[in-house]
């Protein structure tokens, strides 16, 4: 039960709870306004489970869901409780439970992690989560923020960085 939390930038993999039927990376039981941005989800029942009828106002952007034995965001008996957007989907059993479907800028694709096996969830270069998300409020580098919970730093070349919607000028620099 909580209102009016942030969970912003964690990765979260391999849950299991043992000789139960619950297993979420995040779960929220009659929550309301509670805000899950760039997050990583890896390996668990659920990404995402929001229940109970007092759920409400929960919003879930810039997050990569992958791996999912059952569904990636699943509302259970608080059908519209979450709104949901530039999410990337990989490998779930099902990407959205009963009554919940694709949000704006919601895709399915391989996250170019680092190395998964060795759960190093950083980007690659060439993933499609680098620059994928919107602006929800927090610090990011690049033209966008990238979705999941590691910002990847573009590096020093780079004409323009963003620190969350104001953006400044960022200088090249050259090797001596």
């Amino acid at each position: 039960w909580s209102t009016n939390n942030l969970y912003h930038h964690n990765v979260i993999y391999n849950i299991e709870q043992p000789n139960s039927g619950w297993s979420a990376c995040i779960m929220m039981p009659n929550c309301t306004q509670v805000k899950i941005y760039n997050n990583t989800m890896v390996n668990a029942r659920m990404g995402v489970a929001a229940w109970m009828s007092g759920s409400s106002g929960q919003k879930l952007t810039n997050n990569i869901i992958a791996d999912m034995w059952e569904t990636g965001i699943d509302t259970m008996d608080a059908p519209g409780s979450i709104t949901h957007s530039y999410n990337l989907f990989h490998a779930n059993a099902a990407n959205y439970g009963a009554g919940v479907s694709a949000g704006t800028g919601e895709f399915d694709a391989a996250p170019a992690f680092v190395d998964a096996s060795t759960h190093d969830y950083n980007l690659t270069p060439g993933s499609p989560a680098v620059d994928a998300g919107i602006d929800v409020g927090l610090a990011y580098l690049g033209l966008a923020p990238d979705l999941g919970g590691i910002e990847r730093s573009p590096g020093p070349t780079v004409a323009t960085d963003r620190i969350g919607a104001a953006a400044n000028a960022a200088t090249a620099i050259a090797p001596a």
